[in-house]
């Protein structure tokens, strides 16, 4: 089964509400076109990305629609059920996509990175007052990583980071009528 297959499938199955449903597809779905941006520019496992980023959130919700707060940890279990091992790379990198750590294998480290900072970086689009502190965070996070394991992160990754962070910043920051359009949003899928 492809990522996107497996992803709509396990979301089918949970008992979301039609907002909690739409803001996690589509959320999904930028942070797969941001990580196709980047995709673009570093020599990146192209198809691992590609699984890691539409799975990314898979367990965000339990089979009941609430949120988990380790979902980035669950998401291997509940990938097992769709013939993952839990050593698999696309777990790996999906563990690193949130939380207070980041510590994928060193071999999936810049595909990790990239996920994580595009995860990140979708907060500006859902209109988030946060954004630019956790895109920094995880920036920071990521640079730390690189320098334990002595890599130098690859130029082109600073310049497109850059460069979507100031594109969504600016979106955000214009985009006045956000809260009204979610209003929106939320009263039509009542």
């Amino acid at each position: 089964m492809i990522a996107e297959s497996i992803f709509y499938d396990y979301i089918g199955k949970l008992k979301l509400d039609q907002e909690k449903e739409y803001e996690l597809i589509e959320h999904t779905k930028r942070v797969v076109n941001l990580c196709n941006k980047f995709e673009e520019k570093l020599c990146l496992d192209e198809q691992l990305l590609h699984k890691a980023a539409w799975l990314h959130d898979i367990a965000k919700y339990n089979e009941c629609g609430n949120k988990r707060y380790n979902h980035h940890i669950e998401a291997s279990s509940v990938l097992s059920k769709y013939g993952f091992s839990y050593e698999d790379p696309v777990c790996n990198i999906i563990k690193a996509h949130t939380g207070d750590y980041f510590e994928p294998d060193e071999e999936y480290s810049l595909e990790a990175a990239v996920l994580r900072i595009c995860d990140k970086l979708d907060k500006f689009n859902k209109g988030k007052k946060d954004a630019k502190d956790k895109c920094e965070a995880s920036l920071s996070l990521i640079e730390d990583y690189f320098s334990e394991i002595n890599i130098d992160i690859p130029n082109a990754f600073y310049k497109k980071y850059y460069k979507l962070f100031k594109k969504l910043h600016k979106k955000c920051k214009n985009n006045k009528n956000y809260k009204k359009l979610k209003k929106l949003i939320k009263e039509l899928t009542k």
